[in-house]
């Protein structure tokens, strides 16, 4: 790049990059990435000291120390959802801020300074990235969108077999079937390395999983050697890495096959490809032709563009139109189309319109900080984060991670937490008079509340004196508590996996997701889901689209609200199903993730595996949607379990003087190996956790099902 932050004639200067092959002269952009980086930041940064890397990427995250509230109080944002997206660098920013807004400008000319620069940045930027991933003149790159979905999609339009729904099915009675693509895919693909590939002109050949959970080779090499696709172009579309599991895709050996039977070999990096290092070798045998990748996923990466880098071998185009014509494509145009000159150059005819400069630039900063910390790094340390969690985890009888332990992957971590079955606590018994063994009723404020009291002691007797101090306001607290532990329980049904997500995202500020993560078809192998149940749960869904469209017609025809019409078509409104969709829990260990962090997440897991389950009367379920919604009747209940772990009433939770009644298996996750290994913040929310689930009976109460849904598309407890 030749802009520096005095834009001085010195600064315009260009000279050779190290990575240039043939000496040629670049203005080298890295330079004032350089810059940039020394002015800003302590000279430790230059030295190859691996946990100096990590220290200095952890100090450019922005939003590090940012609060989220909660029902149970502000809770530190720790964040735990790379695989969806990265975060963002104050590094990258101040870069774009300082050497590219200045003089940013439209590209395509080289007749003004701003033009030229901007014109040169997007340029090198482009190279750049290229060379990071191994392309050389026999690859073209493209910036597509915003990921891989859009990189995908660039391709088969540069195939020219990307449609519109409403021309499919007319346009494929036309092909002769001896000229129709037959793409193969695997068993794990991400629904944007599936649906395109479904909705296309193509033919989708889905390849399942081996005994051992990945992709089978013998069926696959069985399909490239079926009659039927004899002599069709062919082209393999795979996950480098599941999204899901983390498990990771042997792409040489697979390259291999593939191109052994002449067939292109492309993957989709998405969910690797900050962690791992891509080499294209384009035209080897055990090469890629395509690789698809979302750079949002990149530490700094939000911003960025999707990136498709392929072999012009894979341009079908020829020289004709480019899949998307307008500005910055052509040479000449006149009024009669056919004279219309478009560029030779696949990268430039393929880039229509303004490019996306910025996005471009926010690229190439994201593969600069990759290879500033190194792949060796990076997969070192998230081998060693990945394999603590898993022996951590698979010994728990509670916690099923999916995808096995024994299969190589990179730090993604798919669960479910499985509840306890026993008789189930009712919420009101006691009430008015009616007592059960040791369990007075307490009265507050002239209210009667069912407080169950299991309790020994002056741990019990502070409670009570707690309660009947403050009061219980206009919200008494409507629960009994219930110290009863059930011993050697039978398994049930495991937790929702957006319940899970909710209570680390509430009790902990633990940011992870919940869900199938865009990966449904794998979902169904995963967790045993039959073509029977499956398609009784689609059923249920499509239900409520037409009851809701049906009710919002009739009121429409009625002149009736919505509101106004809740009575009269209530049946209709209670058909929300769109809470049966099975999922599970997902979170990431990220490489520059500390020993602390990395305790706390592991922590926060293994107490929601022992006493999740317990919360599950503190959210209301929305039958509709599938949303946790924490119920406001609670709040008094979590003020006084902080009274006990933070105010007056502490000593009284734990104390020496006070043993644990015997029902416990050991005393609080606080109070033991965690304490002298995080921050009091974090063994705070841990412990706050912890007093309010003593509170809470190990079974809560039955939610009541809405008539009309069928109990047994519920493959988890409510």
């Amino acid at each position: 790049m030749r802009i520096a932050k005095s834009f001085s004639s010195t600064a315009l200067k260009p000279f050779k990059s190290k990575a240039d092959k043939g000496g040629s002269t670049t203005h080298l952009w890295l330079h004032d990435i350089e810059a940039t980086k020394s002015h800003e930041f302590p000279p430790y940064v230059e030295k190859t000291s691996s946990e100096q890397k990590l220290e200095w990427l952890r100090s450019q995250i922005i939003g590090n120390h940012i609060e989220c509230p909660s029902p149970f109080g502000k809770r530190l944002i720790s964040y735990a959802d790379h695989t969806a997206s990265g975060r963002s660098l104050l590094f990258i920013e101040k870069y774009i801020m300082q050497h590219l807004l200045p003089v940013y400008g439209n590209t395509h000319t080289d007749d003004s300074f701003v033009g030229q620069q901007t014109t040169h940045l997007v340029e090198e930027a482009s190279a750049y990235v290229k060379r990071c991933l191994g392309g050389t003149e026999r690859d073209a790159i493209f910036f597509c969108g915003t990921g891989t979905t859009a990189a995908i999609k660039r391709l088969q339009e540069i195939m020219g077999i990307a449609i519109s729904s409403t021309l499919r099915e007319q346009t494929l009675a036309t092909i002769e079937k001896g000229m129709r693509w037959v793409v193969f895919v695997g068993p794990y693909e991400h629904h944007s390395n599936l649906l395109s590939w479904r909705q296309s002109l193509a033919e989708v050949v889905e390849i399942p999983l081996s005994e051992d959970g990945l992709i089978s080779m013998d069926e696959l090499r069985a399909a490239l050697k079926n009659p039927l696709y004899e002599g069709r172009p062919k082209l393999g579309s795979f996950s480098a890495c599941s999204n899901v599991t983390g498990i990771v895709t042997n792409t040489r050996t697979i390259s291999k096959l593939l191109h052994a039977h002449g067939c292109f070999a492309c993957f989709d990096f998405a969910a690797s490809g900050p962690y791992v290092e891509i080499d294209m070798r384009s035209g080897q045998p055990d090469g890629y032709d395509a690789v698809f990748l979302s750079p949002h996923k990149f530490m700094g990466g939000p911003g960025t563009a999707g990136v498709l880098l392929m072999n012009k071998s894979l341009y079908l185009l020829g020289t004709g139109p480019p899949s998307t014509c307008g500005g910055g494509v052509v040479d000449f145009v006149n009024l009669d189309e056919r004279k219309t000159i478009y560029y030779n150059e696949v990268e430039k005819r393929e880039d229509a319109g303004t490019p996306g400069t910025i996005q471009k630039v926010r690229t190439a900063l994201t593969f600069w900080v990759k290879e500033h910390i190194g792949t060796d790094l990076i997969s070192s340390r998230e081998t060693l984060l990945i394999d603590m969690a898993m022996s951590r985890f698979s010994c728990n009888p509670n916690i099923k991670i999916y995808g096995g332990t024994k299969a190589k992957r990179i730090a993604i971590l798919s669960f479910t937490v499985y509840t306890t079955m026993g008789p189930a606590e009712d919420l009101f018994s006691g009430l008015f008079g009616s007592k059960g063994a040791g369990s007075p009723l307490l009265v507050a404020d002239g209210r009667a509340s069912p407080m169950r009291l299991l309790m020994k002691g002056g741990r019990r007797n502070a409670l009570i004196n707690s309660i009947k101090t403050h009061g219980s306001g206009n919200h008494p607290i409507k629960q009994f508590i219930s110290l009863k532990k059930e011993q050697d329980a039978p398994r049930g049904k495991p937790l929702h996996g957006r319940f899970v997500t909710k209570l680390l995202n509430d009790l902990f500020g633990i940011q992870g997701r919940g869900g199938c993560s865009c990966a449904a078809p794998y979902a169904h192998s995963l967790m045993g889901i039959s073509d029977e149940l499956s398609l009784s749960i689609r059923d249920a869904m499509v239900e409520v689209r037409e009851l809701v469209s049906l009710r919002s017609s009739m009121l429409r025809s009625l002149c009736l609200s919505e509101t106004n019409g809740l009575t009269l078509f209530n049946g209709c409104r209670l058909q929300g199903w769109g809470c049966v969709k099975p999922g599970w829990a997902r979170v990431s260990f990220a490489y520059y993730m500390t020993t602390e962090e990395f305790e706390f997440l592991v922590a926060a897991i293994e107490f929601i595996a022992e006493y999740g389950q317990r919360y599950l009367q503190f959210y209301d379920f929305d039958w509709k949607t599938g949303n946790w919604t924490f119920r406001e009747e609670f709040r008094k209940l979590i003020e006084v379990a902080e009274r006990y772990v933070f105010g007056k009433d502490k000593q009284h939770w734990w104390s020496g003087s006070d043993a644990p009644p015997s029902c416990f298996a050991r005393p609080p996750l606080s109070t033991q190996a965690l304490t002298g290994k995080l921050a009091p913040s974090l063994l705070s929310y841990l412990q706050l956790a912890q007093c309010i689930a003593d509170f809470l009976p190990d079974q809560p109460p039955v939610r009541d099902m809405p008539q009309g849904l069928d109990p047994n598309l519920l493959t988890f407890r409510v």
